[in-house]
């Protein structure tokens, strides 16, 4: 099935509703740009994004600006009026690439189990 930005929008609106676990954002991060998520259905939501995609994805389903405070970044330092270019510079401070990040990317990955989503990292 091919990768569609509406069904990883859908995604992120589902699990924006949903009761996140605490310090797994920067995981989260890691799994859409660096992974691979597969819906219960079998749909391939991603397998990979690029940062700038995945900003615009972030500020269009109105991502939660404080939980860039879990990557460690504060929130006052980057871009208050374009969220697109506030997300760009949280994920570009994230440390997408670090052992912390693949770390949190496993603790998500048991969670999204529990839902049916298959994970890669």
């Amino acid at each position: 099935m091919p990768v569609t930005t509406d069904s990883l929008e859908s995604f992120l609106l589902k699990l924006r509703t949903q009761s996140f676990p605490h310090e797994s954002f920067l995981g989260f991060l890691h799994v859409l740009v660096g992974g691979g998520l597969v819906s219960p259905e079998g749909h391939r939501l991603v397998s990979g994004i690029s940062w700038r995609d995945l900003a615009l994805l972030l500020k269009k389903v109105r991502w939660d600006p404080s939980m860039v405070r879990q990557l460690g970044v504060d929130p006052t330092k980057l871009a208050p009026r374009d969220r697109e270019r506030f997300w760009y510079q949280a994920i570009c401070q994230a440390g997408l690439d670090s052992p912390m990040a693949k770390k949190s990317a496993q603790r998500l990955k048991g969670w999204l189990d529990r839902f049916g989503y298959s994970v890669s990292v």
